[in-house]
Protein backbone atom coordinates (compact mmCIF):
# COMPACT_ATOMS: atom_id res chain seq x y z
CA UNK A 1 0.00 0.00 0.00
CA UNK A 2 2.43 2.50 0.59
CA UNK A 3 4.32 1.92 -2.69
CA UNK A 4 1.30 2.60 -4.12
CA UNK A 5 0.59 5.76 -2.67
CA UNK A 6 4.46 6.60 -2.90
CA UNK A 7 4.18 6.10 -6.62
CA UNK A 8 1.03 7.95 -7.82
CA UNK A 9 1.97 10.96 -5.39
CA UNK A 10 4.87 11.19 -6.86
CA UNK A 11 2.95 11.46 -10.55
CA UNK A 12 0.46 13.97 -9.38
CA UNK A 13 4.11 15.96 -7.85
CA UNK A 14 4.27 17.19 -10.64
CA UNK A 15 1.86 19.65 -11.02
CA UNK A 16 3.61 21.34 -7.95
CA UNK A 17 6.71 21.45 -10.05
CA UNK A 18 4.65 22.72 -13.20
CA UNK A 19 3.47 25.44 -11.14
CA UNK A 20 6.46 26.84 -9.76
CA UNK A 21 8.18 26.89 -12.66
CA UNK A 22 4.86 29.38 -13.82
CA UNK A 23 5.29 31.35 -10.88
CA UNK A 24 8.89 31.89 -11.49
CA UNK A 25 8.40 33.20 -15.08
CA UNK A 26 6.46 36.36 -12.75
CA UNK A 27 8.05 39.86 -11.98
CA UNK A 28 6.13 39.62 -8.83
CA UNK A 29 8.16 36.67 -7.18
CA UNK A 30 11.36 39.08 -7.91
CA UNK A 31 10.39 41.34 -6.24
CA UNK A 32 8.60 39.50 -3.48
CA UNK A 33 12.27 38.06 -3.07
CA UNK A 34 13.67 41.48 -2.94
CA UNK A 35 10.73 42.54 -0.42
CA UNK A 36 9.46 45.02 -2.40
CA UNK A 37 6.08 43.84 -2.50
CA UNK A 38 2.85 45.78 -1.20
CA UNK A 39 0.59 44.20 1.97
CA UNK A 40 -2.62 43.88 -0.31
CA UNK A 41 -0.11 42.17 -3.43
CA UNK A 42 1.30 39.58 -0.74
CA UNK A 43 -2.33 39.08 0.16
CA UNK A 44 -3.36 38.49 -3.27
CA UNK A 45 -0.20 35.42 -3.95
CA UNK A 46 -0.77 34.16 -0.50
CA UNK A 47 -4.63 33.56 -1.58
CA UNK A 48 -3.20 32.08 -4.47
CA UNK A 49 -0.68 30.04 -2.79
CA UNK A 50 -3.68 28.86 -0.66
CA UNK A 51 -5.71 27.49 -3.84
CA UNK A 52 -2.25 25.38 -4.62
CA UNK A 53 -2.81 23.65 -1.41
CA UNK A 54 -6.36 23.15 -1.72
CA UNK A 55 -5.27 21.99 -5.28
CA UNK A 56 -3.00 19.65 -3.29
CA UNK A 57 -5.69 18.43 -1.27
CA UNK A 58 -8.18 17.68 -4.30
CA UNK A 59 -5.72 15.70 -5.97
CA UNK A 60 -5.12 13.33 -2.92
CA UNK A 61 -5.47 9.73 -2.72
CA UNK A 62 -8.53 7.88 -0.27
CA UNK A 63 -6.86 6.01 2.50
CA UNK A 64 -7.99 4.71 5.83
CA UNK A 65 -11.18 7.49 6.06
CA UNK A 66 -8.63 10.23 5.17
CA UNK A 67 -6.14 11.28 1.94
CA UNK A 68 -2.85 11.38 1.50
CA UNK A 69 -2.44 14.97 -0.03
CA UNK A 70 0.24 17.13 -1.61
CA UNK A 71 -1.70 20.50 0.55
CA UNK A 72 1.76 20.96 2.27
CA UNK A 73 3.84 21.75 -0.77
CA UNK A 74 1.68 25.45 -1.38
CA UNK A 75 1.40 26.22 1.98
CA UNK A 76 5.48 25.42 2.97
CA UNK A 77 6.17 27.59 -0.53
CA UNK A 78 4.65 30.31 0.50
CA UNK A 79 6.35 30.31 3.93
CA UNK A 80 9.51 29.66 2.40
CA UNK A 81 8.99 32.56 -0.13
CA UNK A 82 7.28 35.28 1.65
CA UNK A 83 7.35 34.67 5.02
CA UNK A 84 5.33 34.08 7.92
CA UNK A 85 2.44 36.25 7.26
CA UNK A 86 2.22 34.48 3.52
CA UNK A 87 3.12 31.22 4.97
CA UNK A 88 0.03 31.47 7.53
CA UNK A 89 -2.55 33.39 5.09
CA UNK A 90 -2.01 30.10 2.33
CA UNK A 91 -2.27 27.86 5.75
CA UNK A 92 -5.30 29.14 6.93
CA UNK A 93 -6.65 29.21 2.97
CA UNK A 94 -6.06 25.53 2.99
CA UNK A 95 -6.14 24.32 6.46
CA UNK A 96 -10.20 25.70 6.07
CA UNK A 97 -10.89 24.36 2.83
CA UNK A 98 -9.48 20.99 4.59
CA UNK A 99 -11.56 21.51 7.90
CA UNK A 100 -14.71 22.12 5.75
CA UNK A 101 -14.43 18.94 3.69
CA UNK A 102 -14.95 16.96 7.34
CA UNK A 103 -13.63 13.26 8.26
CA UNK A 104 -11.52 11.96 11.50
CA UNK A 105 -8.71 13.98 10.89
CA UNK A 106 -10.43 17.21 9.30
CA UNK A 107 -9.41 19.42 12.75
CA UNK A 108 -6.19 17.69 12.90
CA UNK A 109 -5.07 18.34 9.14
CA UNK A 110 -6.32 21.84 9.33
CA UNK A 111 -4.04 22.51 12.32
CA UNK A 112 -1.08 21.15 11.00
CA UNK A 113 -1.86 22.95 7.67
CA UNK A 114 -1.24 26.45 9.35
CA UNK A 115 1.52 25.03 11.99
CA UNK A 116 3.25 24.16 8.25
CA UNK A 117 2.65 27.49 6.51
CA UNK A 118 4.25 29.20 10.37
CA UNK A 119 6.95 26.93 10.02
CA UNK A 120 8.11 27.60 6.50
CA UNK A 121 8.18 31.72 7.28
CA UNK A 122 10.17 31.37 10.36
CA UNK A 123 13.04 29.50 8.30
CA UNK A 124 12.43 32.33 5.87
CA UNK A 125 13.59 34.94 8.51
CA UNK A 126 16.94 32.69 8.18
CA UNK A 127 17.42 34.03 5.10
CA UNK A 128 16.48 37.97 4.44
CA UNK A 129 17.90 38.41 1.08
CA UNK A 130 17.99 35.46 -0.91
CA UNK A 131 15.82 32.51 -1.56
CA UNK A 132 16.10 29.59 0.57
CA UNK A 133 18.07 26.61 -0.47
CA UNK A 134 16.58 23.65 -1.60
CA UNK A 135 18.33 21.64 0.76
CA UNK A 136 16.74 23.39 3.90
CA UNK A 137 13.51 23.04 1.76
CA UNK A 138 13.96 19.26 2.06
CA UNK A 139 14.81 19.46 5.44
CA UNK A 140 11.64 21.57 6.65
CA UNK A 141 9.32 19.88 4.44
CA UNK A 142 11.00 16.32 6.23
CA UNK A 143 10.33 18.26 9.61
CA UNK A 144 6.74 19.38 8.92
CA UNK A 145 5.38 16.16 7.36
CA UNK A 146 6.98 14.90 10.96
CA UNK A 147 4.79 17.54 13.21
CA UNK A 148 1.73 16.82 10.96
CA UNK A 149 1.56 13.25 11.61
CA UNK A 150 2.44 14.16 15.45
CA UNK A 151 -0.67 16.80 15.36
CA UNK A 152 -2.86 13.69 13.74
CA UNK A 153 -1.87 10.95 16.66
CA UNK A 154 -2.72 13.71 18.91
CA UNK A 155 -5.68 15.33 18.03
CA UNK A 156 -7.35 12.79 15.95
CA UNK A 157 -10.65 10.33 16.86
CA UNK A 158 -10.38 7.28 17.36
CA UNK A 159 -6.68 6.80 17.74
CA UNK A 160 -6.21 3.50 16.66
CA UNK A 161 -7.76 4.62 12.99
CA UNK A 162 -5.42 7.88 13.59
CA UNK A 163 -2.07 5.61 13.95
CA UNK A 164 -3.13 3.08 11.31
CA UNK A 165 -3.70 6.04 8.90
CA UNK A 166 -0.04 7.35 10.03
CA UNK A 167 1.52 4.24 9.37
CA UNK A 168 -0.19 4.03 5.38
CA UNK A 169 0.44 7.88 4.59
CA UNK A 170 3.63 8.47 6.78
CA UNK A 171 6.78 7.30 4.55
CA UNK A 172 4.36 8.49 1.39
CA UNK A 173 3.86 11.74 2.46
CA UNK A 174 7.05 12.71 3.96
CA UNK A 175 9.03 12.17 0.96
CA UNK A 176 6.86 13.19 -1.85
CA UNK A 177 5.97 16.52 0.03
CA UNK A 178 9.48 17.16 0.80
CA UNK A 179 10.65 16.92 -2.30
CA UNK A 180 8.11 18.56 -4.02
CA UNK A 181 9.13 21.78 -1.75
CA UNK A 182 13.01 21.28 -2.46
CA UNK A 183 11.89 20.80 -6.48
CA UNK A 184 10.09 24.07 -6.00
CA UNK A 185 12.17 25.96 -4.23
CA UNK A 186 15.12 24.83 -6.58
CA UNK A 187 12.89 25.50 -9.95
CA UNK A 188 12.24 28.92 -8.29
CA UNK A 189 16.03 29.60 -7.51
CA UNK A 190 17.48 28.22 -11.08
CA UNK A 191 15.22 30.59 -12.63
CA UNK A 192 16.00 33.44 -10.68
CA UNK A 193 19.75 32.32 -11.65
CA UNK A 194 19.09 32.67 -14.48
CA UNK A 195 17.67 35.76 -14.72
CA UNK A 196 19.99 37.43 -12.80
CA UNK A 197 23.23 36.56 -15.17
CA UNK A 198 21.31 37.79 -18.01
CA UNK A 199 20.81 41.12 -15.85
CA UNK A 200 24.35 41.11 -15.24
CA UNK A 201 25.39 40.25 -19.03
CA UNK A 202 23.02 43.62 -20.23
CA UNK A 203 24.91 45.05 -17.62
CA UNK A 204 28.35 44.33 -19.27
CA UNK A 205 27.00 45.57 -22.74
CA UNK A 206 25.68 48.65 -21.84
CA UNK A 207 29.34 49.33 -20.02
CA UNK A 208 30.99 48.18 -22.99
CA UNK A 209 28.85 50.51 -25.27
CA UNK A 210 29.05 53.63 -23.03
CA UNK A 211 32.87 52.84 -23.42
CA UNK A 212 32.97 52.81 -26.63
CA UNK A 213 30.40 55.68 -27.42
CA UNK A 214 32.50 58.71 -25.14
CA UNK A 215 34.49 60.06 -27.80
CA UNK A 216 31.11 60.78 -29.69
CA UNK A 217 28.99 62.04 -26.60
CA UNK A 218 31.94 64.00 -25.85
CA UNK A 219 30.78 66.33 -28.32
CA UNK A 220 27.51 66.96 -26.42
CA UNK A 221 23.73 65.99 -28.13
CA UNK A 222 24.05 66.52 -31.75
CA UNK A 223 23.08 64.79 -35.05
CA UNK A 224 26.98 63.16 -35.15
CA UNK A 225 27.26 61.96 -32.08
CA UNK A 226 23.38 60.75 -31.78
CA UNK A 227 24.18 58.83 -35.28
CA UNK A 228 27.15 57.19 -33.98
CA UNK A 229 25.78 56.23 -30.66
CA UNK A 230 22.81 54.84 -32.34
CA UNK A 231 24.47 52.75 -34.71
CA UNK A 232 26.98 50.98 -31.95
CA UNK A 233 23.63 49.98 -29.81
CA UNK A 234 22.20 48.90 -33.05
CA UNK A 235 25.05 46.26 -34.33
CA UNK A 236 25.73 45.26 -30.86
CA UNK A 237 22.38 43.77 -29.73
CA UNK A 238 19.48 42.50 -31.32
CA UNK A 239 17.00 45.00 -31.76
CA UNK A 240 14.78 45.93 -34.54
CA UNK A 241 15.60 49.79 -34.35
CA UNK A 242 17.51 52.46 -32.78
CA UNK A 243 16.70 55.96 -32.05
CA UNK A 244 17.50 59.22 -30.71
CA UNK A 245 16.19 62.58 -30.16
CA UNK A 246 16.65 65.88 -28.17
CA UNK A 247 13.85 67.53 -27.07
CA UNK A 248 12.14 68.76 -30.37
CA UNK A 249 12.77 66.22 -32.69
CA UNK A 250 14.67 63.09 -33.65
CA UNK A 251 18.14 63.31 -34.04
CA UNK A 252 18.94 59.91 -35.44
CA UNK A 253 16.89 56.61 -36.75
CA UNK A 254 18.89 53.36 -37.63
CA UNK A 255 16.95 50.33 -38.52
CA UNK A 256 13.46 49.17 -39.41
CA UNK A 257 11.13 51.78 -41.04
CA UNK A 258 14.22 54.14 -41.35
CA UNK A 259 12.19 55.16 -44.31
CA UNK A 260 9.53 57.19 -42.44
CA UNK A 261 10.97 57.51 -39.05
CA UNK A 262 14.39 58.89 -40.38
CA UNK A 263 14.97 62.82 -40.12
CA UNK A 264 14.70 65.67 -38.37
CA UNK A 265 11.51 67.10 -40.22
CA UNK A 266 9.50 63.58 -38.36
CA UNK A 267 7.32 64.10 -36.10
CA UNK A 268 7.84 62.69 -32.40
CA UNK A 269 5.88 59.64 -31.15
CA UNK A 270 2.79 60.15 -28.72
CA UNK A 271 5.34 57.52 -26.94
CA UNK A 272 8.51 59.90 -26.90
CA UNK A 273 6.33 63.04 -26.14
CA UNK A 274 5.39 61.54 -23.08
CA UNK A 275 8.76 60.21 -21.87
CA UNK A 276 10.50 63.71 -22.88
CA UNK A 277 7.25 65.56 -20.54
CA UNK A 278 7.55 62.97 -17.30
CA UNK A 279 10.79 62.22 -17.38
CA UNK A 280 10.20 58.61 -16.86
CA UNK A 281 11.07 55.57 -18.68
CA UNK A 282 7.72 53.95 -20.96
CA UNK A 283 7.29 50.28 -21.98
CA UNK A 284 5.21 50.35 -24.89
CA UNK A 285 3.97 46.73 -25.84
CA UNK A 286 1.82 47.64 -28.71
CA UNK A 287 1.97 49.44 -31.94
CA UNK A 288 -0.77 51.69 -30.69
CA UNK A 289 0.85 52.49 -27.21
CA UNK A 290 4.04 53.49 -29.46
CA UNK A 291 1.87 55.84 -31.51
CA UNK A 292 3.73 55.93 -34.78
CA UNK A 293 1.64 58.87 -36.98
CA UNK A 294 2.96 56.47 -39.94
CA UNK A 295 -0.07 54.09 -41.24
CA UNK A 296 1.06 50.75 -41.49
CA UNK A 297 4.42 50.98 -38.76
CA UNK A 298 5.85 48.03 -38.20
CA UNK A 299 7.17 48.76 -34.65
CA UNK A 300 4.90 46.78 -31.92
CA UNK A 301 6.99 47.20 -28.73
CA UNK A 302 9.84 49.98 -27.46
CA UNK A 303 11.20 50.59 -24.15
CA UNK A 304 11.79 54.57 -24.00
CA UNK A 305 14.14 56.04 -21.65
CA UNK A 306 15.15 59.86 -21.06
CA UNK A 307 18.33 61.23 -21.60
CA UNK A 308 19.40 63.90 -18.88
CA UNK A 309 21.25 66.45 -17.73
CA UNK A 310 21.37 68.70 -14.77
CA UNK A 311 18.55 66.81 -13.96
CA UNK A 312 16.52 68.41 -17.09
CA UNK A 313 15.32 66.34 -20.13
CA UNK A 314 16.86 67.11 -22.91
CA UNK A 315 16.16 64.42 -25.11
CA UNK A 316 15.57 60.34 -25.11
CA UNK A 317 17.14 56.99 -26.19
CA UNK A 318 14.64 54.40 -27.77
CA UNK A 319 15.19 50.91 -28.35
CA UNK A 320 12.25 49.12 -30.77
CA UNK A 321 11.17 45.42 -31.55
CA UNK A 322 8.73 44.86 -34.52
CA UNK A 323 7.06 42.03 -32.21
CA UNK A 324 4.28 43.19 -29.93
CA UNK A 325 4.90 42.01 -25.92
CA UNK A 326 8.71 41.95 -26.80
CA UNK A 327 9.86 43.91 -24.20
CA UNK A 328 10.91 42.06 -20.98
CA UNK A 329 13.05 42.77 -17.70
CA UNK A 330 16.46 42.57 -19.54
CA UNK A 331 15.40 44.86 -22.07
CA UNK A 332 14.52 46.99 -19.03
CA UNK A 333 17.39 46.64 -17.39
CA UNK A 334 19.69 47.52 -20.22
CA UNK A 335 17.73 50.47 -21.99
CA UNK A 336 17.73 52.20 -17.70
CA UNK A 337 21.66 51.30 -17.49
CA UNK A 338 22.43 53.11 -21.35
CA UNK A 339 20.28 55.73 -20.40
CA UNK A 340 22.28 56.56 -16.92
CA UNK A 341 25.54 56.32 -18.18
CA UNK A 342 24.68 58.76 -21.63
CA UNK A 343 22.80 61.17 -19.14
CA UNK A 344 26.14 61.23 -17.10
CA UNK A 345 28.68 61.30 -20.27
CA UNK A 346 26.68 64.16 -21.57
CA UNK A 347 26.56 66.13 -18.16
CA UNK A 348 30.23 65.72 -17.85
CA UNK A 349 30.46 66.56 -21.00
CA UNK A 350 28.50 69.77 -20.18
CA UNK A 351 30.39 70.29 -16.97
CA UNK A 352 33.78 70.51 -19.07
CA UNK A 353 32.37 72.68 -21.78
CA UNK A 354 31.30 75.69 -19.16
CA UNK A 355 34.71 74.83 -17.67
CA UNK A 356 36.65 75.87 -20.33
CA UNK A 357 34.43 78.75 -21.47
CA UNK A 358 35.24 80.13 -17.42
CA UNK A 359 38.53 80.04 -18.28
CA UNK A 360 38.08 81.65 -21.52
CA UNK A 361 36.14 84.47 -19.77
CA UNK A 362 39.08 84.55 -17.07
CA UNK A 363 41.72 85.21 -19.52
CA UNK A 364 39.85 87.95 -21.58
CA UNK A 365 39.12 89.72 -18.29
CA UNK A 366 42.60 89.44 -17.47
CA UNK A 367 43.92 90.85 -21.12
CA UNK A 368 40.82 93.68 -20.57
CA UNK A 369 42.83 94.61 -17.57
CA UNK A 370 46.14 94.21 -19.05
CA UNK A 371 45.66 96.27 -22.09
CA UNK A 372 44.71 99.80 -20.99
CA UNK A 373 47.77 99.85 -18.11
CA UNK A 374 50.24 98.47 -20.99
CA UNK A 375 48.55 101.11 -23.73
CA UNK A 376 49.22 104.02 -21.02
CA UNK A 377 51.84 103.42 -19.94
CA UNK A 378 53.61 103.12 -23.95
CA UNK A 379 51.90 106.18 -24.79
CA UNK A 380 53.15 108.18 -21.78
CA UNK A 381 56.52 106.63 -22.73
CA UNK A 382 56.27 107.74 -26.82
CA UNK A 383 54.47 111.49 -25.42
CA UNK A 384 57.70 111.99 -22.96
CA UNK A 385 60.14 111.32 -25.94
CA UNK A 386 58.81 112.94 -28.93
CA UNK A 387 60.40 116.43 -28.22
CA UNK A 388 64.21 114.75 -27.12
CA UNK A 389 63.53 112.07 -28.89
CA UNK A 390 61.36 111.90 -31.87
CA UNK A 391 63.28 109.24 -33.93
CA UNK A 392 62.97 106.69 -30.90
CA UNK A 393 59.40 107.83 -30.26
CA UNK A 394 58.21 106.93 -33.97
CA UNK A 395 59.44 103.64 -34.04
CA UNK A 396 58.12 103.31 -30.61
CA UNK A 397 54.73 103.66 -32.35
CA UNK A 398 55.47 101.48 -35.01
CA UNK A 399 56.27 99.07 -33.03
CA UNK A 400 53.32 99.58 -30.78
CA UNK A 401 51.42 99.40 -33.82
CA UNK A 402 53.15 96.19 -34.75
CA UNK A 403 51.84 94.61 -31.45
CA UNK A 404 48.43 95.37 -31.84
CA UNK A 405 48.23 94.35 -35.30
CA UNK A 406 49.64 90.75 -34.62
CA UNK A 407 47.22 91.02 -31.23
CA UNK A 408 44.23 91.37 -33.53
CA UNK A 409 45.17 88.82 -36.03
CA UNK A 410 45.76 86.16 -33.54
CA UNK A 411 42.87 86.58 -31.22
CA UNK A 412 41.12 83.72 -30.33
CA UNK A 413 44.03 81.72 -31.69
CA UNK A 414 47.24 79.31 -29.98
CA UNK A 415 49.95 81.79 -30.18
CA UNK A 416 53.32 79.65 -30.04
CA UNK A 417 56.29 80.40 -27.80
CA UNK A 418 58.62 81.53 -31.30
CA UNK A 419 55.90 84.07 -32.19
CA UNK A 420 55.69 85.58 -28.49
CA UNK A 421 59.56 85.57 -28.49
CA UNK A 422 59.40 87.33 -31.90
CA UNK A 423 57.42 89.47 -31.02
CA UNK A 424 59.01 90.37 -27.43
CA UNK A 425 63.38 90.50 -29.06
CA UNK A 426 62.58 94.12 -30.81
CA UNK A 427 60.41 95.34 -28.02
CA UNK A 428 63.30 93.98 -25.50
CA UNK A 429 65.96 96.10 -27.29
CA UNK A 430 63.56 99.31 -27.22
CA UNK A 431 62.61 99.18 -24.10
CA UNK A 432 66.71 98.66 -23.10
CA UNK A 433 67.40 102.30 -25.31
CA UNK A 434 64.85 103.70 -23.46
CA UNK A 435 65.93 102.64 -19.83
CA UNK A 436 69.25 103.81 -20.68
CA UNK A 437 67.88 107.53 -21.68
CA UNK A 438 65.97 107.66 -18.37
CA UNK A 439 69.97 107.56 -16.24
CA UNK A 440 71.42 109.15 -19.06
Amino acid sequence: MESFLLLEMVERMSVAALLAFIISQTPVLRRLIDRQLLLREKLLLAFFFGLIGIAGTYAGIPTTGALANSRAIGVMAAGLIGGRMMGGTAGAIAGIHRYLLGGFTAFSCALSTICEGLLAGEIHRRYPSKPVPWWVALAAGVVSEGMQMLIILATAKPYPLALELVKQIGVPMTVVNSLGIAVMMLIIKTVMDTQQRAGAEQSQKALDIATKTLPYLRRGLNCQSAEATARIIYEACSYSAVAITDERCVLTYIGTQSEHHNGRHNALTRVTRSVLNNGELYIAQSAAEIGCAHAGCKLASAVVVPLKRAGRVIGALKLYYVRPQAIGPTDITFATGLGHLFSTQLELTEIERQAKLAAQAELKALHAQIHPHFLFNTLNTIASLIRTKPDLARELLLKLGSIFRFVLHKAGCNITIAEELEQVRPTWRLKRRVMALSFA
